[in-house]
């Protein structure tokens, strides 16, 4: 998942040259959250406006509110290079020994992992609802840790992950029969590894 953010003193037609790069040349979308500003109505796509928590699509009426307007925007920074860098794990960063050099993976809360000498909070993840899928990231987490060699990217991992559990199931994690298992998407799964504190990228 990539993150853009509008800086401060970045001009805004500039980054709205970034968001349209962002789009035609990597395929990726993006979703800016406003509250009462049209600035980005004259060169957004879709337009939904939450009512009473209801999404409404109201892309036609702002676009006749921008149509309505004389100022439009220019497009600045067209030789703007968009460039993704790939985060790949390094080698061993992924440790599931505790202080007394035994394996320790355990959770007994669905927001809280121990992991080796980790202890990785899953409080502001919020898809997570039962203990199942807390047990079956961390058992992903180990399961994946030998997969690291410092040129393979974390989304490369995640998704070869995901592919085998789609064709053998969440037993794989643990090679046997468990049934303790609910699934989780690869998200979770990244960002739980962004919060293990010994998690190291290239």
């Amino acid at each position: 998942m990539q993150k853009l953010v509008k800086k401060d003193d970045e001009p805004i037609t500039t980054f709205i040259d970034k968001v349209e790069s962002l789009y035609l040349k990597k395929g990726i979308s993006t979703i800016l959250v406003l509250g009462g500003v049209g600035d980005y109505f004259d060169v957004s796509n879709i337009v939904i406006q939450m009512k009473n928590y209801n999404p409404i699509d109201v892309t036609i009426k702002a676009h006749e509110i921008s149509n309505s307007t004389s100022d439009k925007r220019l497009y600045e920074g067209k030789d703007h290079q968009i460039s993704l860098t790939q985060r790949a794990p390094v080698k061993g960063c992924i440790d599931p020994y505790n202080a007394y050099n035994k394996k320790s993976i355990y959770s007994t809360e669905i927001n809280r992992i121990h992991f080796g000498k980790n202890i990785i909070d899953l409080a502001d993840i919020e898809q997570p609802i039962e203990l199942s899928q807390t047990k079956a990231i961390s058992e992903a987490i180990l399961y994946i840790s030998k997969f690291p060699d410092g040129k393979t990217s974390l989304k490369e991992i995640i998704h070869s992950l995901m592919r085998l559990i789609e064709k053998n199931g969440l037993d794989i994690l643990s090679g046997k029969a468990t049934g303790n298992f609910a699934g989780f998407r690869g998200l979770e799964l990244a960002f739980t590894l962004n919060r293990l504190r010994e998690f190291k990228i290239n």
